[in-house]
């Protein structure tokens, strides 16, 4: 299991603010904890909605709503902006 630093001013930011509770959680619980070791997700809506603990949650909604920190990939995978600078530092 990976180990990961939280960016604990993330609640700080307005595009985090303006997240629902719900999205809130994706973005930390699926997105943050489930990415490889550069930041990248491979969408699954099975292992979204049974971390959140719903039937119908549509992440691809929060996309648009997260400032530019979350880039779609060509092969359909996401990327976190920023991700591997704020884990890891200057490598």
């Amino acid at each position: 299991m990976a180990d990961r630093f939280f960016d604990t001013e993330l609640c700080e930011k307005e595009w985090y603010h303006n997240l629902t509770a719900l999205e809130r959680c994706f973005f930390r619980d699926v997105l943050l904890s489930k990415c490889d070791c550069v930041g990248v997700w491979t969408p699954n809506q099975a292992q979204t909605d049974y971390i959140l603990g719903t039937s119908s949650f549509d992440f691809r909604a929060v996309v648009k709503k997260c400032n530019g920190n979350i880039e779609v990939l060509e092969s359909g995978k996401w990327f976190i902006v920023d991700f591997c600078d704020f884990q890891y530092g200057e490598l």
